[in-house]
């Protein structure tokens, strides 16, 4: 238990430097900042508890770095992809790397949806010609930065996990 305590805080910690430190893009609604989801996808590995506080650190590393107010907000919606991954995971007995290509998959096209929803609803309910901005960059965009920043987790994850670091998930 403590193991995963002392995981989760570090995770926190990287998610609320990530997006105060790295580089980023940002062109509101939209932003892209490297690296961002790697804490995220690795804490949703370890279970659903440790996916939402990672989620929420995030949350408050993208207000702490002064991101507008519509991506604040599109960050606190990774707790839904994430949920849904650390699930799923905890619910897995065998998880492949076939497997995984399809879960990165469905997980990016939730997250994507996710942040474009929230961009549409909260933020330009009835923009003339907001959707190309709202479904291909958001949309599209987070699908795309969603799938690299899964496998670089995964990558991580495995390297870890050959070193003898990883956390073990109870069957």
């Amino acid at each position: 238990m403590h193991k995963k305590i002392t995981i989760a805080a570090v995770l926190v910690a990287i998610a609320i430097i990530i997006p105060m430190f790295m580089p980023k893009i940002v062109i509101p609604p939209m932003s892209f900042t490297l690296g961002s989801h790697v804490p995220i996808f690795i804490a949703s590995f370890i279970s659903p508890l440790t996916a939402v506080i990672v989620c929420l650190g995030a949350t408050i590393g993208f207000f702490f770095a002064g991101f507008p107010p519509v991506i604040v907000a599109r960050a606190a919606t990774h707790i839904i992809f994430a949920l849904i991954l650390a699930f799923y995971i905890k619910k897995s007995q065998n998880i492949k790397f076939g497997n995984m290509i399809v879960v990165s998959v469905i997980i990016s096209i939730i997250h994507g949806l996710c942040e474009a929803l929230v961009v549409q609803w909260l933020f330009f309910p009835s923009a003339a010609n907001a959707e190309w901005v709202i479904w291909v960059l958001v949309g599209f965009g987070t699908f795309v930065h969603s799938m690299i920043d899964f496998w670089i987790a995964w990558g991580i994850l495995k390297g870890l996990r050959y070193a003898g670091f990883g956390v073990k998930r109870k069957s």
